[in-house]
């Protein structure tokens, strides 16, 4: 709508300029019309009524283009009167820019030539009609054979009932509606399986989307649905996928709702290489049986709610869960809430494992509460999680709870950075906090348990052994924290394992990885051990020694403190420093008298490990020592005394030393 600031004569024009952008066609490709409100008139007297909008001038304009402008000049039969408004509707041969954004044109005419600037107009990017798709029915022989062809999934599941032997349903792009509060349980016959199946290069192109609550039920065997895009429209309608044995989601979106997935049955379930985008206060993924995540991405930026619920057991590896900027101003998304209820778990065996995964910017990174089983984080990255007071939330980066009494193993992890305490708990006695990297964390640890002191030792602080000064004990706590001894170096590499009553084999295999084997261990509990940069302690090893390698190496029961029965350990050489039976030993710190100690270990020179045994008596070491160790490999000179010459042979009656 234009309004015309002079009357307009016979043959005059109006000019439409378009900004950079937009592609204005040639002449021949315009396609528009004219109209004018009230004021306009034609050659004869009486000017036309205009009851229902603009009127088209009587004969159409003459269309010119030059760059982004177009030109209409008017016929020598009409003419548009002062301050009428003008319609211009141009439906062909203007382009719009493919960039959304907020644009203006300008428009003069031949009677007034300074160019008047319209009010701004958004160009937005289109949505599209979602496409319905084709979902194909095949069956699980070695060569498969299509059996029928539907454009809705439900149909395709229902069809999939009937195979013998199970189906996988292939799934074209498009989208696959459901209707709000559909249950698709197939009566599937025993050890049926069933697979859905995206055949698009991009899981984005094949659409899943709920309208409602959406059930798909495989009651004979396992479900897959791979390559996917789970949506719940916007609307936090969940789709749950549950099975009589487990279901796997791998390399699919979850967005705009929850994902629930188990198993009925005593399988495990599966979420590989899947995104997560979770919205404000909602969860990503709830679990309902025993499940494995792995390289899986949850994006939190949205307030509250989890990336993962956990109420059942689950294992946790090779993930990243990422939230806002961490400010003071905002409540954040959580990384994993770990009940772990599946009371079946024994308690000396870790429930739900979370480890070598990544949380970034959210309130916490895993809040353990009412835990009936071990929940054990470590190998984690954890930079930038924690609210501070300021943000009317504030949190912790793990936050556990007094009703977890089962333990809590924090091991091996680099948090950093964080805008409020590393961890607050009310469950000190159960908490085993060791060998982590803490640097640059607003606060400490913050422990709520009265009566139980909290063991965190054999931690590095970013300093040589330093220990927090920024503790809070609430009222009434009189056992208090432990922080020594302090690791005097960085960690690095590291192994962990919970084990029972034992004996157990292998419970630590790591000599690629860390250079420690624990071939044996008897008593319920944990072991661990960290590879160190250098020496831990201010006590420098005997001056004729030459250090290979450092190590924290430990067993202890769920409390954090109490030594096991007995242990098996093998330390590894290095190609440079292989181990010999002349000249290696591994010594321990005693820190009784605070001096390096030999422990006599048997040498390996073949598979390149010294080993001791661990026990009460008769061992290498105590298992009291065993707590909390600094071990370091070490290689020594061979005095000449222990050199035994080389026989000698006599040859012509003149002895000669043999080559």
């Amino acid at each position: 709508m234009v309004q015309l600031l002079q009357s307009s004569t016979p043959a005059d024009s109006i000019t439409v300029t378009f900004p950079t952008g937009f592609t204005v066609g040639a002449a021949g490709t315009i396609v528009a019309s004219v109209g004018a409100g009230s004021g306009w008139f034609t050659s004869s007297a009486t000017p036309p009524v205009i009851t229902n909008g603009p009127a088209v001038l009587t004969t159409a304009p003459t269309i010119t283009t030059s760059g982004q402008t177009v030109t209409f000049t008017l016929a020598g039969t009409d003419a548009i009167g002062a301050s009428a408004q003008v319609l211009i509707n141009i439906t062909a041969g203007v382009t719009n820019p493919g960039t959304a954004g907020s644009y203006t044109v300008t428009v003069a005419t031949s009677q007034e030539k300074n160019a008047v600037t319209s009010t701004a107009f958004a160009i937005v990017n289109p949505t599209p009609t979602p496409l319905p798709g084709v979902a194909s029915v095949y069956n699980t022989a070695s060569t498969p054979i299509l059996i029928a062809q539907y454009n809705s999934l439900n149909s395709a599941l229902v069809a999939a009932e009937g195979i013998s032997g199970g189906a996988t349903i292939k799934l074209s792009a498009g989208t696959y509606g459901s209707v709000t509060g559909d249950t698709v349980t197939g009566a599937y016959p025993a050890s049926t399986n069933i697979t859905i199946q995206g055949t698009d290069p991009s899981a984005a192109n094949v659409i899943i989307k709920a309208t409602g609550a959406w059930n798909i039920v495989d009651t004979g065997g396992t479900l897959v649905i791979d390559s996917v895009t789970i949506d719940g429209n916007k609307g936090n309608a969940p789709l749950t996928v549950s099975s009589s044995k487990s279901v796997t989601v791998s390399n699919s979106n979850c967005q705009n709702g929850v994902l629930t997935i188990g198993a009925t049955g005593t399988g495990t379930s599966n979420i590989t290489k899947d995104t997560f985008t979770v919205k404000t206060g909602a969860t990503g993924l709830a679990v309902t049986s025993a499940t494995n995540v792995s390289g899986s991405t949850f994006n939190l930026t949205g307030q509250g709610g989890y990336g993962i619920s956990a109420p059942y057991d689950v294992t946790v590896s090779g993930s990243t869960f990422t939230g806002a900027t961490n400010t003071t101003d905002q409540y954040l998304g959580n990384g994993i809430n770990a009940t772990s209820a599946d009371t079946t778990a024994s308690p000396a065996t870790p429930g739900s494992v979370i480890s070598t995964s990544t949380f970034t910017g959210l309130s916490n990174a895993l809040t353990v509460n009412n835990a009936a089983a071990i929940v054990s984080f470590n190998g984690n990255t954890v930079t930038n999680c924690g609210q501070a007071p300021a943000s009317g939330n504030s949190t912790a980066a793990i936050i556990v709870t007094a009703a977890s009494t089962n333990g809590v193993l924090i091991f091996g992890n680099t948090i950093t950075n964080g805008a409020y305490y590393i961890l607050q708990t009310g469950a000190a006695n159960q908490q085993s906090i060791s060998d982590n990297t803490f640097t640059g964390n607003a606060k400490s640890i913050k422990s709520t348990d009265t009566s139980n002191t909290l063991i965190a030792a054999r931690n590095w602080w970013g300093g040589a052994a330093n220990v927090p000064a920024n503790v809070t004990l609430v009222s009434g706590t009189t056992a208090g924290l432990t922080f020594t001894p302090a690791l005097g170096v960085a960690p690095g590499a590291g192994a962990f394992a919970v084990v029972g009553a034992g004996p157990t084999t292998n419970p630590i295999a790591a000599s690629a990885t860390v250079g420690v084997n624990v071939t044996t261990e008897t008593g319920a509990g944990m072991i661990g051990a960290t590879a160190l940069s250098g020496n831990p302690v201010a006590v420098t090893i005997p001056s004729a020694d030459t250090a290979v390698k450092y190590w924290d190496v430990y067993a202890v029961q769920a409390d954090g403190k109490t030594a096991i029965t007995s242990a098996t350990v093998d330390f590894y050489g290095t190609t440079a420093a292989p181990v010999t039976t002349s000249n290696s030993a591994v010594l321990f710190y005693n820190a009784v008298n605070g001096t390096w100690v030999n422990t006599n270990a048997s040498a390996n020179a073949f598979a390149n490990y010294m080993e001791i045994t661990v026990a009460s008596t008769g061992a290498n070491i105590t298992n009291a020592q065993f707590t909390g160790t600094p071990f370091v490999l070490v290689t020594f000179a061979t005095t000449l005394s222990a050199i035994t010459p080389a026989p000698t042979a006599f040859i012509g009656g003149k002895s000669e030393q043999s080559p």
